[in-house]
C-alpha cells in the first residue's frame, strides 16, 4: 500500500480507539453480568455457597457452588430462571459429597431447561 506516514498513523490511531472503545464496552458488559448474577444468586437463596463466578466469556457464564461443583450457565438468556433452577438442584437433589459439574445451559425451544451433572468419582 502506498499510504503516507501521516495515512498510516492516522490508521493506526483509529485501530487503536476502536480497540479501546471495544474493551471498554467489554468491561462493561462482564460487570453488568457479574452485578446481575450476584443479584439473582443472593435471590435465589445460595450466594453465599458460591465461592468463584466467571463472567469473562459472555457465553460461557459459570460459577463454582462450594468450591466442588461448577455450574455452567451459558448465556444470560433466562439467567433467572437458570440459576432458579440450579439452585434447587444444589440445594435439594445433590449431596454435600457430590462434585463435578452442572450444566443448565440447555433450554429447548418449548423453554424446558435439560440440567446435566456430570459427576467426578474420586
Amino acid at each position: 500500500s502506498n499510504l503516507s506516514e501521516a495515512e498510516r498513523i492516522k490508521q493506526l490511531q483509529q485501530a487503536k480507539e476502536q480497540a479501546q472503545k471495544q474493551a471498554q464496552e467489554n468491561a462493561q458488559n462482564r460487570q453488568q453480568n457479574l452485578n446481575q448474577m450476584l443479584e439473582l444468586l443472593e435471590k435465589w437463596g445460595i450466594l453465599e455457597d458460591v465461592s468463584q463466578i466467571d463472567v469473562s466469556d459472555e457465553l460461557e457464564l459459570c460459577f463454582w457452588y462450594q468450591s466442588r461443583i461448577k455450574v455452567k450457565l451459558g448465556t444470560k438468556n433466562q439467567l433467572d430462571y437458570k440459576i432458579q433452577f440450579a439452585a434447587e438442584i444444589l440445594t435439594k437433589q445433590l449431596s454435600n459429597s457430590d462434585k463435578g459439574q452442572l450444566d443448565v445451559s440447555h433450554i429447548r425451544d418449548d423453554g424446558e431447561l435439560r440440567p446435566v451433572f456430570s459427576r467426578i468419582i474420586e
